[in-house]
């Protein structure tokens, strides 16, 4: 199988969703694929094309406007026609992608698989994007979804159309710290804080439950026992927020997956507070390392939280509910967490693993 795969959202790119494309990309062609990447990027101009086992990589620069971009990128592909030597075109993460992929497919007679991450489908589906989004998916092979509750959707706008369940999956032994490597953690954690640590870590903007999060914590009666460590980009509006209250932060620059290891190991809860979202990898690395999650039931998280099974779910437009949540943990015996931690851990381990996720794929693709 050759695969023309296009995307916004790769390495070097940051970000939960970067990270997905590669790992995909990387076991697609450990399978047996042939993978050509074209990757819109900011950070390369004019176009430049590296040579890999198992397919091609071309970083494609992004101007100033999307008809410029686009027009070019579509030069390019008319010009280098090797990368049209594939059985299929997928769409993995931006908005340029899913407005560039339909058509090109149209124009060069090759099927479209859509990929629906999270933020591509809920910011286009109430927005100017809509059009291009509805476009892509009219005009789709099939369209993958990393959740439930979007695949309920698009199939419900689009009943004509193969909408199939594409989960994110890990590995669950890399955020398994050995002894050694747990006793260092330990110790710099010490030195950091003697707080219980709650941990958000991501793109932390307002859209991902910052404010919301931060109000409700700001109302909780035994936040004095807890430090907050926010990891990732974080906007200087929401810096600025924050400071408006009287609570002890820490904030660190976005960190890498082996830093995050770490991080995770020092955290005494995770919390995913977003208002929409896909399946955000945190949630199953947090789950991998053995963690208390406390998440808005939103998108695919409740596809592995089960609330007060493997972890604490709340409504995020519910007065109150993520408040009563940090209340109900507080007071909830050790023993208990433990179970919760240990279910989630098991539910990673075994269903949400890189072997499923790539032979959802497969399926498709073969």
């Amino acid at each position: 199988m050759k695969i023309l795969l296009v995307t916004q959202n790769y390495p070097p790119s940051r970000g939960g969703m970067a990270e997905s494309c590669g790992r995909i990309f990387r076991n697609l062609k450990r399978k047996g694929c042939e993978v050509h990447v074209l990757h819109f990027s900011n950070r390369q101009k004019p176009y430049v094309i590296k040579t890999e086992t198992g397919g091609n990589y071309s970083a494609l620069g992004i101007y100033d406007t999307e008809e410029y971009t686009l027009n070019l990128a579509t030069l390019f592909l008319e010009k280098k026609k090797e990368f049209l030597e594939v059985d299929a075109i997928v769409a993995f993460g931006g908005y340029l992608p899913i407005m560039w992929t339909p058509v090109i497919s149209q124009f060069f007679g090759k099927p479209l698989y859509t990929c629906i991450r999270g933020n591509d489908f809920d910011e286009g589906l109430f927005s100017r994007k809509r059009n291009s989004l509805f476009y892509a998916l009219e005009h789709s092979e099939a369209i993958l979804s990393v959740c439930t509750e979007k695949q309920e959707k698009i199939e419900k706008l689009f009943p004509s159309k193969k909408v199939v369940y594409t989960p994110n999956g890990i590995d669950a032994s890399f955020w398994s710290l050995n002894e050694h490597e747990k006793e260092k953690t330990n110790q710099r954690k010490k030195g950091l804080t003697d707080k219980k640590v709650i941990l958000i870590a991501g793109q932390l903007k307002f859209k991902k439950g910052i404010r919301h999060f931060i109000e409700s914590f700001d109302q909780f009666h035994c936040k004095g026992d807890y430090e907050l460590w926010l990891i990732g980009d974080l906007p200087e509006e929401v810096k600025l927020f924050i400071d408006n209250f009287d609570l002890q932060v820490k904030l660190f620059p976005f960190a890498s997956k082996y830093e995050m290891r770490s991080f995770y190991a020092m955290a005494d809860i995770v919390c995913i507070p977003s208002l929409y979202d896909g399946m955000p990898n945190v949630l199953l690395e947090a789950g991998a390392s053995k963690k208390l999650i406390i998440a808005s039931e939103v998108g695919g998280i409740p596809d592995v939280i089960r609330h007060g099974k493997s972890g604490l779910l709340y409504h995020p437009l519910e007065a109150n509910a993520l408040l009563d949540v940090l209340i109900h943990h507080h007071h909830l015996a050790e023993d208990k967490k433990e179970l919760m931690k240990n279910e989630l851990y098991n539910t990673v381990n075994q269903k949400f693993t890189e072997q499923n996720e790539i032979q959802n794929y497969l399926n498709l693709f073969l």
